[in-house]
């Protein structure tokens, strides 16, 4: 066992959840389940580009194995870690992938009750404030001097959100958790992080829980 598989396995024990070993396929569309908040058996409901990613990586495995070149897989080139269970009463997975030369590195932390919003917030871009200039983008508003121009605020049930949102110590959190990040969302089924760094680290995927978790506590 090398290091960073010692880390994640202390990481996984620290944290009460389950290291677990899983093949690419596997591994990807777990990882990708879990970060939209859906169950095994649910992967039609994946968005477009969710669906192709697992179907690419199906091509690819199956060339390689047609070719007999499955079991001579590098490990440089194939590594898979992901950490899943049960952490303060919420579900959350962890994802750190590696499929040749693209990485692909996540966490996600379920609430207990979907908010039935159709909720998204995510931290403002440029390209957010551009479709907000032209009409194009939906953005809520709170009248909250910090939030207002630091995230973008979607929903379907735009009255739902903005009742939930008047919480001012929710907005406190959501304050504290956008700061910290550019890589997280909050969506009607829980929160979000996509690594923009390569691979995660335990160190890193501690902090990213931590401050995900004030904002589940609000939903309950």
């Amino acid at each position: 066992m090398n290091d960073q598989d010692q880390n994640w396995r202390a990481c996984a024990e620290e944290l009460g959840l389950e290291l677990c070993e899983l093949k690419p396929l596997e591994a990807m569309r777990t990882a990708l389940l879990d970060m939209n908040g859906l169950e095994a058996g649910q992967e039609d409901q994946l968005p477009p580009e969710e669906q192709s990613k697992i179907k690419g990586l199906e091509r690819v495995l199956g060339l390689l194995e047609s070719f007999g070149a499955l079991s001579r897989l590098s490990e440089t080139a194939w590594k898979t870690t992901m950490v899943r269970g049960d952490y303060k009463g919420n579900h959350v997975s962890v994802h750190s992938l590696r499929v040749q030369q693209e990485s692909h590195t996540g966490v996600s932390l379920r609430f207990a009750r979907p908010l039935g919003l159709g909720l998204r917030i995510v931290r403002e871009g440029v390209g957010h404030k551009i479709g907000k200039f032209l009409r194009m983008t939906q953005d809520l508003q709170l009248d909250d001097p910090v939030l207002d121009p630091l995230i973008l605020i979607q929903a379907e049930d735009a009255a739902g959100a903005k009742a939930w949102l008047q919480d001012e110590g929710l907005r406190e959190e959501l304050r504290d958790l956008f700061q910290l990040t550019e890589g997280i969302e909050v969506l009607d089924w829980g929160l979000r992080f996509q690594g923009d760094q390569g691979e995660l680290t335990p160190t890193r995927v501690r902090a990213v829980l931590e401050a995900m978790l004030p904002v589940a506590y609000h939903v309950r």
